[in-house]
């Protein structure tokens, strides 16, 4: 699906730009699938944005290769090397790190080894201290990480002056925004929607109580998954999308069906 501009695609620009102003590290959360990856990417396509997706089980020079790898870097084996080398490159620009609980997953998971981690993202802020660096964390994430805040996190804490929050679950107008641009709108509460099931029998549904569900219990993803697949129902139908089709879809899926 193409990119649409939401609220929290909004707040997650507004966390980009504050970083690039301050020179500052971020601390961005928000609960899975509500947008954060999306939108991130998408203010990754300036030139001054880098963007990373770590890994679990990594090292400190894991984690310092996995950034240099997604910025375009030649991979170095010495750990300073590869420090400065990163430094230099994000220099009055901002880095976008997703996924940072991942920080604290290891084979042998230890204290030690998420301080030696978060470290080496402080050695990459600390080299130049002329960029930028917004830390993107799970809301659960975070809340396993909060623990070390006074411990193994408490430079990285002490370097971030700002903090997003995105909230536990996408909001209702960026579903509203996602679902129009699709040439859809947002169905009355207690619009009935009756479709026919594969048994040739007519199941009444509810469009807003499922989107509502989709969106306080399983994020955005579960919701334009359902659209693209109304798209096919439409296209096999040769009719135009509408909620008949994304209804059909949503029933499609196992365990929908009561």
């Amino acid at each position: 699906m193409k990119f649409v501009e939401t609220k929290t695609s909004r707040r997650v620009k507004r966390a980009v730009k504050l970083a690039a102003q301050s020179k500052s590290v971020v601390f961005l959360t928000g609960a899975s699938h509500i947008g954060k990856t999306t939108a991130l990417l998408q203010e990754s396509k300036s030139d001054d944005v880098f963007y990373c997706r770590l890994l679990p089980c990594l090292t400190p020079l894991g984690v310092v290769r996995c950034i240099a790898r997604s910025i375009g870097l030649a991979v170095p084996k010495d750990y300073l090397l590869a420090v400065d080398m990163v430094a230099k490159e994000i220099e009055d620009s901002v880095l976008l790190l997703d996924e940072c609980h991942q920080i604290s997953v290891h084979n042998r998971s230890s204290r030690g080894s998420l301080l030696a981690n978060a470290e080496s993202i402080r050695a990459i802020y600390d080299a130049r201290e002329n960029c930028g660096l917004v830390l993107v964390f799970t809301q659960h994430g975070l809340e396993k990480m909060e623990h070390e805040k006074h411990g193994s996190l408490e430079q990285l804490y002490r370097r971030s002056i700002h903090r997003v929050g995105l909230g536990d679950a996408p909001s209702t107008p960026d579903v509203k925004a996602i679902i129009e641009a699709e040439g859809l709108t947002l169905p009355p509460r207690k619009e009935v929607v009756e479709v026919t099931g594969d048994n040739g029998k007519p199941i009444r549904t509810r469009p807003w109580e499922i989107l509502d569900e989709l969106r306080r219990f399983e994020g955005l993803r579960a919701i334009t998954e359902r659209i693209q697949l109304g798209k096919l129902v439409a296209k096999n139908e040769g009719t135009d999308l509408d909620w008949p089709c994304v209804m059909k879809a949503h029933l499609a899926i196992p365990n929908n069906i009561n």
